[in-house]
């Protein structure tokens, strides 16, 4: 089974590294606070796909064990991307490609 959390968005912040004489600067985003997980099992040929998504405006926290329930309660063919919010469709889409790429498709 894959698994991926993501998160709100985090602090940006910079690292800078000197190498000779050169200083490279990288620009990553910080942490931030996870809110949803997507999850992709093999089952057979057909890839299924789960996912959820906490909703942190209304106060609620994340849990990981409840949110890979959820996730494993939608689980369904790989068009179940489909249906989860337009917020994530662009990440779900994403990890769709890393699924069937992790299980060879």
């Amino acid at each position: 089974m894959l698994i991926q959390y993501f998160r709100r968005g985090g602090v940006k912040r910079m690292r800078t590294k000197v190498q000779g004489e050169k200083v490279i600067k990288k620009r990553g985003l910080g942490g931030g606070i996870r809110k949803g997980c997507f999850m992709a099992f093999k089952e057979g040929d057909e890839l299924t796909f789960g996912w959820s998504l906490c909703n942190t405006k209304a106060g609620d926290e994340f849990v990981d064990e409840a949110a890979k329930t959820v996730a494993m309660e939608r689980m369904d063919t790989e068009e179940e991307f489909l249906k989860c919010p337009p917020s994530m469709q662009k990440k779900a889409q994403k990890f769709l490609r890393r699924a069937k790429a992790y299980y060879k498709e």
